[in-house]
């Protein structure tokens, strides 16, 4: 076991690095959605980097978005989410050579060099995987939910064996989150899509929490 994460562009994150790096590393530990089953919407920014997972595959967020299905650990390297896999017996020593060699003045590329000494597994797009991903990419066509789940109930109907079994786990998954929910994270990838900054996320993400409570509350 160990911990993968994302290597991000943004320089605020060289800034703070310091002092939010164990909380950075664990929280790529896995990669889970749980909001639809609970009513709400994903967020922090999951407008923008839903779409943008997995080789920019707004497919799979939407699948990710909608199921809330759990990645983890090298798994979340082998599909793209994350960038770097480092064990758990490196991470002491890669935490150490970060707080030493990373400031405000650290650019991408060294930060990644540091990562890979220290990572076992490092993503690339000609070794990428995703389970059951020609569902996926039949299923989860960024269009209706009407018209999705009309394609996985076709699929549960007509497909193979393991097809079956998959559109069905899919469907319970679905059936056990709020309608409006997904609703939204529908809309979200839509727009996310056409997002050139996280920012534009973080906007739409606040006015939609502002309408929950209005509305609910």
């Amino acid at each position: 076991m160990g911990y993968a994460w994302y290597v991000n562009n943004s320089k605020k994150i060289f800034i703070s690095f310091k002092k939010i790096l164990q909380r950075f590393i664990k929280f790529y530990d896995f990669l889970i959605n749980i909001e639809t089953s609970i009513g709400l919407f994903p967020d922090v920014g999951a407008t923008y980097f839903l779409p943008r997972l997995c080789n920019n595959d707004p497919k799979i967020g939407l699948y990710l978005g909608l199921t809330g299905e759990r990645i983890k650990g090298k798994d979340l390297v082998t599909c793209g989410v994350a960038t770097h896999y480092v064990p758990r017996q490196n991470f002491e020593n890669l935490k150490k050579d970060i707080i030493e060699n990373v400031n405000e003045d650290t650019n991408l590329e060294k930060l990644k060099e540091i990562v890979k000494s220290h990572a076992e597994l490092i993503y690339t797009e000609d070794k990428f995987t995703f389970p059951n991903i020609d569902e996926i990419h039949r299923i989860f066509i960024v269009d209706s939910m009407k018209d999705l789940h009309k394609r996985l109930l076709n699929l549960f109907e007509n497909g193979s064996d393991s097809e079956k079994i998959w559109a069905k786990n899919v469907m319970a998954a679905l059936s056990r989150a709020s309608q409006i929910s997904q609703a939204v994270v529908l809309e979200q990838i839509k727009r996310g899509i056409n997002f050139t900054s996280i920012e534009e996320a973080y906007n739409l993400e606040a006015q939609l929490v502002a309408r929950y409570n209005e509305k609910f509350n």
